[in-house]
């Protein structure tokens, strides 16, 4: 009987404290809704659009002036013989065009000004897709679902922004063992499989060529039986013909 009692008890007291928890969650969550959305989401896409607008324009500012004095140095260059000062301004222009190509390298403004829009575009899609209800906002708790899917896109952003700051000025580091292994035998197989490829093409060449000989080894056995000639013969008149064309190309450098 104690037992029953007792087990009784404690039930009642769990489901006190978990319809206590239920309640302060619901407050918690009503609360928290709209608080979330302006004092974080707002707030980051806010921050995202002004960054976004000022990197886009500095690289606007910093290309075109680039671009303007790439323009004006052949230009420039044309006229320097006759003025010291036209001289001077190319040289001073190519040195602004290094120093600006070094900052939009240094700042990278253009990755800044695409990856910003990106990710405000995306916390607007998330916002407006939450207020409407619509998918995947549209179940019986989608604040949750909110607040993981937005600080995921907030939490890569920052890891591709700080992986970025950490190779500016850095060489490009070589793919792991692990993933270049595979890559490299598979090419290390297919120049394998050339190389067998062409040693088949060069036999048949080969051997086709072999062919060829041999038919015209036998046509001339062919000739010299139809003219009773030896092979003797034929080597020595050819071979004599050589040594005339020699003595010819020798009479014709003497007289030279």
């Amino acid at each position: 009987m104690k037992e029953r009692l007792s087990a009784r008890l404690q039930g009642l007291k769990s489901d006190l404290q978990k319809g206590r928890e239920s309640s302060i969650s619901s407050r918690v969550q009503a609360m928290d809704e709209n608080a979330y959305v302006q004092e974080r989401l707002q707030d980051q896409i806010d921050w995202y659009d002004r960054k976004s607008q000022r990197a886009h324009r500095w690289f606007k500012l910093l290309r075109g002036f680039e671009l303007i004095a790439a323009t004006a140095i052949p230009f420039l260059s044309g006229y320097s013989g006759t003025s010291v000062y036209l001289t001077l301004a190319v040289g001073l222009l190519g040195l602004l065009i290094a120093v600006v190509a070094g900052l939009l390298s240094l700042n990278q403004f253009q990755e800044r000004w695409i990856e910003y829009r990106t990710i405000c575009e995306a916390l607007k899609r998330e916002k407006y897709l939450f207020l409407a209800r619509g998918a995947p906002y549209d179940g019986d708790n989608p604040f949750p679902s909110l607040v993981e899917r937005v600080e995921s896109l907030i939490a890569k952003e920052t890891s591709a922004w700080g992986q970025s700051i950490r190779s500016v000025g850095k060489p490009k580091t070589a793919v792991p063992s692990s993933e270049a292994e595979v890559p490299q035998e598979e090419a290390l197989r297919s120049e394998a499989d050339e190389a067998v490829a062409d040693t088949k093409v060069a036999i048949d060449d080969l051997s086709v060529a072999s062919a060829v000989f041999d038919k015209i080894d036998g046509g001339m056995d062919s000739v010299r039986d139809a003219a009773g000639l030896s092979p003797n013969e034929v080597g020595g008149e050819d071979r004599g013909h050589g040594h005339k064309g020699g003595a010819k190309r020798g009479s014709r450098y003497a007289g030279g």
